[in-house]
């Protein structure tokens, strides 16, 4: 299979950076306090950014997304977002809804 090429930089360097980080610190079983130490080590990288930014953008949203890959891990907030998407136990049920019979 073929890696899919991301064309614009801005989201290539979200999923490389921001994700990438996120992921890995999962991975390696990393929790958030370490995760947050481990982002403060780059100074150039925070001089830089809040110089851009006003803020140290890196830190803030690996750390969102941190949280969010924590709450999908732990199961918390698993909603369908489309009550149509849940499965049906008898699918004949299916096709009734559908109008259709089987």
């Amino acid at each position: 299979m073929r890696k899919r090429e991301i064309r614009d930089p801005r989201i290539s360097d979200f999923v490389d950076g921001v994700l990438g980080n996120a992921a890995f610190s999962h991975l390696y079983g990393i929790d958030r306090v370490d995760t947050d130490d481990i982002l403060g080590t780059f100074p150039i990288t925070l001089k830089n950014e809040e110089g851009d930014f006003g803020e140290f953008r890196t830190r803030r949203t690996v750390l969102e997304e941190y949280g969010r890959m924590a709450e999908a891990i732990s199961g918390q907030n698993q909603k369908p977002r489309n009550s149509s998407c849940r499965p049906t136990a008898d699918p004949s049920q299916a096709l009734l809804k559908q109008g259709r019979s089987g």
